[in-house]
């Protein structure tokens, strides 16, 4: 059985892996990919975050909140567009 922390810091590189793949979808299919992309972190999310208590837990949501956020940044500065990412009116 994996230690508590050997599992977040696994959560976290499947995170990271899936978040680079998606820097490598074109343009054309970037929304429905992204769309995706966040299910799967949001069941991943659900099913791993919840193994663990409070503090760790907390961390790990605002690790994957902030991977989420480079994530978007990242595909801001190549200049594409995401239209179901950033609040609302934000990307026109």
């Amino acid at each position: 059985k994996l230690k508590k922390s050997q599992q977040a810091t696994e959560y976290i590189e499947v995170l990271e892996r899936k978040l680079e793949e998606q820097l490598n979808v074109s343009n054309e299919n970037i929304t429905e990919s992204w769309d995706r992309c966040k299910d799967f972190i949001g069941e991943t999310a659900n099913k791993t975050l919840g193994k663990f208590k409070q503090p760790r837990q907390k961390k790990l949501r605002h690790t994957t909140k902030q991977l989420m956020e480079e994530y978007k940044n990242l595909r801001r500065e190549e200049g594409k567009k995401i239209k179901c990412l950033g609040k609302r009116g934000e990307n026109k």
